[in-house]
Formats: C-alpha cells, sequence, structure tokens
C-alpha cells in the first residue's frame, strides 16, 4: 500500500514536469515552424495521447469484446468534455472566438455520431470507413487553417523541438499508466468494487494525458495549444478510435453503451451552450463538473 501510493505520488510527479516539458517545446515547434498551436495541439500531442484508447480498440475488437473499446470512446470523451474544460475553467482558461467555434463544432461532431450509432444500433465496417474519412477530412481542414506560412523560419530547430515534443508525449503517456496502475492498485487493496474503478479511476486515467496537458497549457498562458489537445482528443476518440475497431469488429449497442451515449451527447449539448453563453469561467466550471458528477452516479446506479 505504502509502497504503490509513493509510486502514485513519483508518477503524478513526473507527469506534471512531462506535460510542462511537452507545452513548452510545442510552443517552440509551433514558433519555428510556422504550423498553429492548434493544430499542433491536435494532430501531434492528441492523436499521441490518444494512443491508448487506440490501443485498447485494437485489442478488444480483436477478442471480440468492442463493448468495452466502446465504453471507454464515450468515458474518455465525457472526461475531456466535462471533467477536464470544467478543470480548466476554474485556472482561468480562457478562447477566443475562433477557437469557441472550433470547439463546439467538434462536440457537436461527437454528438452527431452519436445519434447516428444509437439509432442503427451496431457500428460495423461501413461506418468504421466512414468515421475514419470524416478524420481525414477534419484533419485536412485542421491543416489547411493552422499552417500560417509555407517555409519553416528555421528547419533545424524545428526538428529539434519536433523531436523533443514527441519525447514528452512519451514521457506524459508511460507515466500516465503508472498513475493509473497504482491508483488501481490502491483501490483494490481498499476493496473498492470493480465497476467503481472502471467508471472512475480507468476513464480519468487514459485522459491523463490531455488533462496534464491542458493544465500545464493553460498555466503558461498556451490556451491555443489546450483548445488543440482538447478538440483533437474527442474527434479522434469518435472517429479514428471507433473507426479503427468497427472496421476489425462489428460493435453491438447494449443498454449501458446507450446510457453512455446518450449522457455523452447531453453533456456536450449543454457545453455548447455554455461556450457560447459563459465562456469557461468558474460558474461554467461548476455545471461541467456537476454534469461529471451526475453521469457517474447513473452509471454506477446502473
Amino acid at each position: 500500500m505504502l509502497l504503490q501510493l509513493a509510486l502514485l505520488i513519483g508518477s503524478l510527479l513526473v507527469l506534471a514536469k512531462a506535460s510542462d516539458f511537452t507545452v513548452k517545446n510545442a510552443v517552440k515547434l509551433s514558433k519555428f515552424s510556422g504550423i498553429s498551436q492548434v493544430v499542433i495541439g491536435f494532430i501531434l500531442i492528441a492523436v499521441a495521447t490518444s494512443l491508448p484508447e487506440l490501443t485498447i480498440g485494437v485489442i478488444s475488437s480483436i477478442s471480440g469484446d468492442g463493448a468495452l473499446s466502446l465504453g471507454n470512446i464515450i468515458g474518455a470523451n465525457i472526461v475531456n468534455v466535462a471533467l477536464i474544460f470544467g478543470l480548466l475553467s476554474f485556472i482561468g482558461f480562457k478562447m477566443t472566438k475562433k477557437d469557441v467555434e472550433k470547439t463546439t463544432f467538434s462536440v457537436m461532431l461527437i454528438s452527431i455520431v452519436g445519434i447516428f450509432v444509437i439509432i442503427t444500433g451496431a457500428t460495423d465496417i461501413v461506418m468504421g470507413i466512414f468515421l475514419l474519412i470524416i478524420f481525414y477530412i477534419f484533419s485536412k481542414t485542421m491543416l489547411k487553417d493552422g499552417i500560417k506560412i509555407k517555409k519553416m523560419k528555421d528547419g533545424r530547430s524545428t526538428g529539434r523541438y519536433a523531436l523533443l515534443t514527441v519525447l514528452g508525449i512519451i514521457l506524459i503517456m508511460l507515466s500516465a499508466k503508472a498513475v493509473t496502475d497504482s491508483a488501481i492498485e490502491i483501490a483494490l487493496s481498499m476493496s473498492l468494487s470493480e465497476t467503481l474503478i472502471g467508471a472512475a479511476i480507468l476513464s480519468i486515467g487514459t485522459t491523463l494525458p490531455e488533462l496534464s496537458v491542458g493544465l500545464a497549457a493553460v498555466r503558461r498562458r498556451n490556451p491555443e495549444l489546450a483548445v488543440g489537445d482538447g478538440i483533437g482528443s474527442i474527434v479522434t476518440n469518435i472517429t479514428l478510435v471507433l473507426g479503427v475497431a468497427s472496421i476489425i469488429n462489428p460493435i453491438a449497442i447494449d443498454a449501458v453503451a446507450r446510457i453512455s451515449m446518450l449522457s455523452m451527447i447531453l453533456i456536450s449539448a449543454a457545453f455548447v451552450l455554455i461556450a457560447r453563453r459563459l465562456n469557461f469561467d468558474k460558474r461554467a466550471g461548476i455545471l461541467l463538473l456537476l454534469m461529471y458528477a451526475a453521469y457517474l452516479a447513473i452509471i454506477l446506479g446502473f
């Protein structure tokens, strides 16, 4: 117990330092490459930090347990939309009008996909291909909008900071896994239920990279990086991850998945209203965190 607690604290410290290191070098990468921080947050950091969800999706689909992947995707997106943006709102998170539009569009996109999945009752290879096409189009649009210049200002510096950013992402993912593993061991030693561990710890654990990067970005006054990482994660999860999992094996939508998907849609709708009206102040943070708490209560009581 004491060893796991020490590992948990140590891993959290490494996670915080790695996130700070990654944000610092990502900002420099943006400066020397001419690529906006939103795009770097989306393409580089968000896609990379979504690898745990993608790995779970591939493994569970191959083994015929696609429901596990779907549950992880939905839970991760709810954590991204409600918990992460809720916490960021408490530390002075601000977005430009353009960033608000990008974020609300992304959240509306996952809601539309969620509604379609509920109506069809399952995902298959056709839907999987369709989701991958959406991911490609969205990524291409982000790249076109975010690359300000065609020629790099400094190719050597760009390569250096790109490498340092990737190394930082690897450290984030390793430390986040260590935090999650330690938390699960502690929870098991305290005889907490598997449902609670899955709903609370695992869903947060797979999104720890996004949370740590978002907090570090806001603390360093680089909110665009947090925006890119946030919208990138929710879009990647619902298009790339679910798309790949669906192509490997069809996924049936059971009662729990329907409740979770409906919760994601409702939280996403509320998120859009909050983004338009409150602009992520402390009131918005409270509302988002309350919605996340309500989701946990529903899932644990189901």
